[in-house]
């Protein structure tokens, strides 16, 4: 006999949104006018705020802004190192205004730079590592001159800044949301 499920959730995290204040007014439309929480909150700079009108308008770039709600209960986190929109208690009737938020904060990802990021932290060091593995290893059966190691050391600078930047991208430039009116 199958039994009914205690509940179900809606989670999905995005690739680097660079999010603007329009696309945040958008979403606090679908959100109050869809969902009709009985609260909602952003909360950025240390403090608390009841709507996207009442941040200030030279606020700048904030990489940590959370918009939550309570009956239902929604979660659209940005944040340094990642984003994401969770749902408690998803069903087929907010079903249409996730999906309208979901497909605003989409349409302001930043694929390639997260692709780069997260290629870059593993696959720099594999490269440089592996080109002055198989240069040394080349050098010693003779195929190569001595003088190839320089290229080879040249080859782990290149992946060295390579990791570098995708790491500090990883890390600095995940989540932006812009507060400023542009």
């Amino acid at each position: 006999m199958a039994k009914k499920s205690l509940g179900s959730y809606y989670s999905y995290s995005f690739k680097m949104p660079n999010i603007r204040r329009q696309d945040l007014a958008q979403i606090e439309e679908v959100i109050l006018k869809d969902l009709q929480p009985q609260q909602y909150h952003l909360a950025c700079h240390g403090a608390v705020y009841d709507r996207v009108a009442d941040i200030p308008q030279d606020s700048g770039v904030e990489k940590t802004l959370v918009v939550y709600t309570h009956t239902p209960c929604l979660r659209l986190k940005f944040a340094r190192s990642w984003a994401e929109l969770y749902v408690e208690d998803h069903n087929d009737q907010i079903d249409p205004a996730i999906r309208r938020i979901s497909a605003i904060v989409s349409s302001r990802e930043r694929y390639m730079l997260w692709r780069f990021s997260k290629f870059s932290i593993w696959l720099a060091p594999l490269i440089g590592f592996g080109g002055i593995s198989l240069t040394v290893d080349m050098i010693a059966q003779e195929k190569l001159p001595g003088t190839a190691i320089y290229g080879a050391l040249g080859l782990l600078g290149l992946t060295v800044i390579w990791w570098t930047i995708g790491h500090w991208s990883s890390a600095c430039r995940f989540s932006r949301v812009h507060l400023s009116n542009e």
